[in-house]
């Protein structure tokens, strides 16, 4: 479903070749602040992998350097870098140092900052100009405006990659954020719903904004269920039907929203176990709140938070349903995957969800924040069969349509080409 005029669809079956040609590939720089499991990231490796090397010279720049110079360390704090390195990609950086705080900015760090975002702009010159950069994809708050005004400086284009203008709201960042989107040749989201949200944010409004949805890979499993339950060291026993959420720890996903609905759900399938996959994103207070909710319903042993930092289709098989509570959101690249492996899902229609779940024909759409809405569709669609196989076959049929790696990329290649042409 990759949208590169409003209400057109790019579907896979009308994805051409490219004819051979001499011409020096077009060398495009994706620049963005960290790089952890997250569904920028998680773009950009797709991107990275999927990418016509034909036509295109892809690098991917971090501003921030790896916190460890461990593999294992570094995996465990959510670091993407070893998925680049096995496909053969490799990831360059800024050698800035890693801050629990990067791409939150607040006053404080506004004023502290200034001479660190200097730095990174010379440091970003010096890279687009040693590599004769063509276009520059850029992501996050921090990586978006030191881009722009690199841009500026080496006359190279910039498009911004942006799910949401949420980080740019506070008074403190509208000013930078709404002179960074002007900067823009193009703004690239994945949702009609969140380019709506954007254009009206925007004070200049003659800049095209591309829809073109994440492309995931079907997650593929590279172990057993069982050593899978025994990695996430899970305390169920076998025929317990377990219902997942994939999402950071960050309280849009609706975790606290999903903990409300569990009574009501184990009340008519107390065979039920809730599995909550993510990585921590340092909102401890969040976690604490869900951790004191979990206690004082006495769920300790139905459901479970967990931290995975191996292939994501390992988790995946272990699910029999996938619910996603979130309360604020643009097109999660959780729904996409559960799509591609064909899983019932219930989800809440927000954002771009309803761009691809499309209630009662490839999944359950509730309202956010309504613990007894959610519930109720998770009871429904447990009680029948039936409607779990016609939901998981009409959401995996859609994937291999509009969905995967190779959609999303022959979509970004042509706003690349048309940006750096000029166009």
């Amino acid at each position: 479903m990759a949208i590169v005029e409003p209400g057109k669809l790019v579907d896979a079956a009308s994805l051409a070749p490219r004819p051979a040609s001499s011409v020096r590939r077009l060398r495009v720089l994706s620049v963005l602040n960290k790089l952890v499991w997250a569904g920028h990231e998680q773009r950009l490796h797709q991107l990275a992998a999927t990418i016509d090397r034909v036509y295109f010279d892809h690098r991917v720049l971090v501003i921030t350097a790896p916190q460890f110079a461990d593999e294992e360390q570094e995996r465990g704090t959510g670091s993407m870098r070893h998925a680049f390195a096995e496909i053969g990609f490799p990831v360059d950086d800024l050698g800035e140092p890693h801050t629990a705080e990067v791409g939150r900015v607040n006053l404080r760090r506004a004023v502290t900052g200034v001479s660190s975002i200097a730095r990174v702009i010379r440091k970003l010159v010096c890279y687009i100009r040693e590599n004769s950069i063509d276009v520059i994809d850029a992501h996050h708050t921090s990586a978006v405006f030191a881009a722009v005004i690199a841009g500026r400086l080496t006359n190279v284009p910039v498009i911004i990659s942006a799910y949401h203008v949420e980080p740019w709201r506070p008074l403190v960042m509208r000013l930078p954020g709404q002179f960074a989107f002007a900067g823009a040749a193009a703004v690239i989201t994945d949702s009609l719903a969140r380019a709506d949200d954007i254009r009206k944010w925007m004070w200049k409004q003659n800049t095209p904004i591309e829809v073109i949805p994440t492309g995931v890979p079907k997650p593929i499993a590279t172990r057993s269920k069982e050593s899978a339950f025994a990695a996430l060291n899970l305390p169920f026993q076998p025929g317990d039907k377990i219902i997942g959420q994939v999402s950071g720890r960050i309280p849009c996903k609706g975790h606290d929203v999903l903990i409300d609905a569990v009574p009501q759900v184990l009340a008519q399938h107390p065979d039920c176990r809730f599995v909550c996959i993510g990585f921590s994103r340092n909102y401890l207070d969040y976690e604490r709140q869900l951790e004191a909710r979990v206690a004082e319903l006495g769920l300790q042993d139905r459901i479970v938070f967990r931290a995975y930092p191996g292939p994501i289709g390992d988790v995946w098989q272990l699910f029999d349903v996938l619910v996603h509570p979130s309360k604020f959101d643009s097109l999660p690249l959780s729904i996409l995957e559960g799509m591609a492996v064909g899983k019932p899902m219930v989800s809440t229609s927000v954002g771009g969800i309803p761009e691809v779940i499309r209630h009662e024909e490839n999944g359950l759409l509730v309202n956010p924040n309504d613990p007894a809405q959610l519930a109720v569709s998770l009871n429904r669609l447990l009680a029948d069969g039936s409607l779990q196989q016609k939901l998981g076959r009409a959401a995996q049929a859609d994937y291999e349509s509009h969905l995967t790696p190779m959609v999303m990329s022959r979509a970004l290649e042509k706003v690349y080409e048309r940006i750096a042409g000029g166009g």
